[in-house]
């Protein structure tokens, strides 16, 4: 039932998502339920969105759902994982060269981990990006994004 419900908020979403990348419109997006206490959502590329623990565990409403859907539908869109991945490619690399140039490769594990640690995480302005765009494509597709302020 929860996870009609999800996949049931999610499309209504989708056409909204394509105002911020035209390609999202030939994406074969999906929602997932994993059975976690774990509260936490993600969105992979070309998405696909998983929800951990926050239907049962939250008792979120529907426009609260929209919210969380719209913020990681926003970093699909924003193509922030295909980012960071090119970006970890590119440290890996620069690691791979700088390491055994400099310091006669002592210093190549301290590129790796630097390289590494640059691309771990979004950062905070991607986050806000997400959240603005979500809560936008959530008003367009009939949900209150004032929703974001109880969640």
């Amino acid at each position: 039932m929860q996870l009609v419900r999800l996949r049931t908020i999610t499309q209504r979403r989708i056409p909204n998502a394509s105002r911020f990348n035209a390609r999202a419109r030939q994406w074969k997006w999906e929602a997932k339920l994993i059975g976690s206490k774990q509260i936490n959502a993600f969105c992979m590329p070309r998405g696909k969105i998983a929800f951990f623990g926050l239907l049962d565990t939250l008792k979120l409403t529907d426009d609260e759902v929209a919210v969380v859907t719209g913020h990681e539908i926003a970093h699909a869109v924003r193509e922030r994982a295909r980012a960071r991945i090119a970006k970890n490619q590119l440290a890996q690399l620069s690691a791979g060269v700088l390491g055994p140039v400099l310091g006669s490769g002592r210093y190549a594990d301290l590129f790796r981990i630097g390289g590494n640690l640059l691309t771990l995480k979004l950062s905070r302005e991607d986050q806000n990006d997400a959240d603005i765009a979500g809560l936008d494509i959530a008003a367009r597709s009939g949900y209150d994004p004032r929703a974001g302020i109880t969640l």
